[in-house]
């Protein structure tokens, strides 16, 4: 998109480069694996870590992955439910 500056490249200035980026889990970066993973692809290729407070060690593809998938299908789920519950209260006339 023009006049739109690649988030992670905000991150870097003249006095301070990010090194590491710690999150409380990755859905909270983002709950769509696309994004995710794209996120992910963006802050390795500026060489910044992405840590989450309760794991030991930087966050992997794989667990991106896998974490950024089941959130995705989590949204899905309570989409699902939460239709449904619509549907319900509306036949009982709430």
């Amino acid at each position: 998109m023009a006049g739109r500056t690649d988030p992670v490249a905000r991150w870097r200035c003249d006095q301070f480069t990010v090194d590491v980026i710690l999150c409380v889990t990755v859905d909270r970066i983002s709950r769509d694996s696309e994004h995710a993973n794209g996120f992910l692809k963006r802050l390795k290729f500026n060489d910044i870590e992405l840590w989450t407070v309760q794991g030991g060690s930087p966050v992997t593809d794989i667990e991106m992955g896998l974490r950024a998938t089941l959130s995705q299908e989590m949204i899905e789920q309570i989409r699902y439910r939460t239709r449904e519950g619509m549907k319900t209260a509306v036949r009982k006339g709430k």
